[in-house]
């Protein structure tokens, strides 16, 4: 195990709670508590009821709480409406690392039932590695150069590795497991030529094959996506805001 990933991974799965600073502790617990008010208000958008009701139509266990919605569901899926209902109202925190983390951290979490301290040291490790991992993302924003000028979204690129991390923590992975967690998060974010030769590599193909069903049965619900966001991208730029 060797470079970037590796660093990550036993940074992930060997810090512990009591190594972090007491005020990122303390600013976490804040942040945690702001993550689950937006949460329960972006409940209530529309979009965040269309895909909640998608959700609860699968049948799935009832094992992790689907925030705000009234039921619960497998860890996944409920992962999957509090993640999208933190940020579907865009109040989450300025770079939306919370978003990236404490959804899944909870997910797997409840039905485990670990500690509020778990659950602290899921989320701060999850976040500073979405903090690392943006900081690259960005270095090379200003000469137009870099992910986002060619139109990457980091909360797309970089969201599945934080969750990852967060979950891992929550799952109590070793520093391998932690390593292959990440890569297949990255893989599934983006899809990752390294990860050719491992069973990872056609685990793209899975993903992209539920891709066309989910949509399909959020559009038969009035999901709204490409359009409206053109037309906001227009509105910004009309007002001179980038």
């Amino acid at each position: 195990m060797k470079g970037t990933t590796e660093a990550l991974a036993r940074f992930a799965a060997t810090t512990k709670l009591e190594e972090i600073p007491r005020a990122a502790v303390e600013a976490a617990k804040l942040a945690i508590l702001d993550t689950l008010g937006v949460t329960l208000v972006g409940s209530r958008a529309t979009g965040c009821r269309v895909l909640s009701g998608w959700v609860q139509d699968q049948g799935a266990a009832e094992r992790a709480t689907v925030i705000g919605q009234g039921f619960r569901s497998s860890p996944l899926l409920a992962a999957l409406a509090n993640g999208h209902a933190a940020h579907g109202l865009d109040l989450d925190d300025g770079w939306h690392f919370s978003t990236h983390t404490l959804p899944a951290a909870l997910a797997l979490g409840e039905p485990a039932r670990i500690s509020g301290a778990k659950l602290l040291q899921a989320y701060l490790l999850g976040r500073e590695i979405c903090s690392r991992l943006d900081r690259a993302f960005y270095a090379t924003q200003e000469d137009g150069r870099g992910p986002r000028s060619r139109g990457w979204h980091h909360t797309g690129t970089n969201g599945p590795l934080a969750a990852a991390a967060s979950a891992g923590v929550v799952l109590g992975l070793d520093t391998r497991q932690m390593q292959v967690a990440l890569g297949i998060a990255a893989h599934g974010a983006g899809g990752l030529r390294a990860n050719m030769g491992t069973m990872t590599k056609a685990l793209v193909a899975g993903n992209a094959e539920t891709a066309p069903f989910v949509a399909r049965e959020l559009r038969g619900r009035g999901w709204l996506g490409t359009l409206l966001w053109g037309l906001w991208r227009l509105r910004r730029r009309v007002k001179g805001r980038g």
